[in-house]
């Protein structure tokens, strides 16, 4: 639809609600509200201030101010709620490319039209149902997937909300009608979203993975299918030591001297410190996706045992000689003396004595 056609269009909806909307507010009513309207229980200020804003939305329209239009009717809005100042939002909106919202504001006129007692003129409500009927021809749907299921999901900066009344077999929800924030949960795998044509930014994310960010156009009245896939983050596993140089090893693999990140796929792993002349640290970590865990690995210097020092096994050789010597000398047999040659004496030395 042309911008001309939707200016005439919007302001013939603004003008066409003013008398109702004055009676509504208690300018010259010819009878009074049914009690259960909210205007019954407003004062007369609060009327008078409620409507001050509603012409200024009007003369605004006029001049195709459809921002500053929008704002009027709002502030309007907040002092006194009234179908038609509804119903004028959702022009404004729809003026202003934003017919997502637009569709959900000018539903709910409808739906607080009835609640008050059908105070709208035929023409103004026949006028908002023109309005849904091309909305529903312009704005785009599309498709979601998301993997994995339950991740966060924003589109423009905004979460998504429900779609009321949504009867399709896939969940449906509406893009541009939440305020600023961050994402919501996904309500399924698959899901549908309807959205204003133009380029929009969709915003995936879940702990342990990484975020995706696309950008898409979609053409009006488009009907597409958009796959989103996270990427599951790594693990950090981040290993000091208090001996410089001391190596680390990740299930056998040497991984590097110590400070060292270790990115690793979630899991369990078998980590070991080590230097010569330290003993080693080891221990087991299981790690989630794109979790970080610190690892300090105190060495202990490696102080040997009494059997291992060098100066031990010296001595010991010496020990054990010394007591070959000395088992030798006591358990080896006295020898026998020669027989004595005692010349032309004739005499004998016998190891007893003397004889002659």
């Amino acid at each position: 639809m042309r911008a001309g056609t939707n200016h005439v269009r919007s302001v013939a909806t603004c003008l066409a609600i003013v008398l109702s909307t004055s009676l509504a507010y208690g300018q010259a009513a010819p009878t009074p509200p049914a009690p259960s309207s909210p205007a019954s229980a407003a004062t007369d200020e609060q009327k008078a201030a409620a409507l001050a804003r509603y012409l200024e939305g009007v003369e605004l329209v006029k001049k195709a101010q459809w921002s500053d239009a929008l704002a009027a009717f709002e502030a309007s809005t907040k002092i006194l709620p009234n179908p038609a100042t509804t119903l004028n939002i959702g022009a404004c909106e729809r003026a202003l490319g934003r017919y997502v919202r637009a569709r959900e504001t000018l539903s709910r006129a409808l739906t607080e039209n009835t609640a008050r007692g059908n105070t709208l003129p035929d023409s103004s409500v026949a006028e908002a149902r023109a309005f849904l009927a091309e909305i529903d021809r312009v704005i785009a749907t599309v498709t979601l997937t998301v993997d994995p299921p339950g991740s966060t999901i924003a589109v423009d900066g905004r979460p998504l909300t429900a779609v009321p009344a949504s009867t399709g077999p896939l969940p449906r929800l509406a893009a541009g009608v939440a305020p600023p924030g961050l994402g919501a949960a996904t309500p399924a795998r698959t899901f549908e979203v309807v959205l204003d044509p133009g380029a929009h930014v969709f915003t995936l994310s879940r702990r342990g993975f990484t975020d995706v960010v696309v950008n898409r156009t979609f053409a009006p009245g488009s009907s597409t299918k958009l796959e989103l896939a996270l990427d599951e983050l790594p693990a950090t596993v981040r290993v000091s030591s208090s001996e410089k140089g001391a190596i680390v090893r990740v299930n056998d693999a040497d991984v590097g001297p110590a400070p060292v990140d270790v990115l690793r796929p979630p899991g369990s792993y078998q980590i070991v410190v080590g230097k010569d002349g330290f003993l080693p640290y080891e221990t087991q970590v299981t790690v989630k996706a794109g979790e970080e865990v610190k690892l300090d690995a105190a060495l202990s210097v490696d102080e040997p045992s009494v059997l291992e020092r060098w100066w031990f096994w010296t001595g010991a050789v010496v020990v054990v000689a010394g007591g070959v010597v000395l088992t030798y000398a006591l358990t080896r047999p006295e020898p026998e003396a020669p027989p004595y040659d005692g010349g032309s004496t004739g005499w004998v030395v016998q190891p007893t004595g003397v004889r002659f």
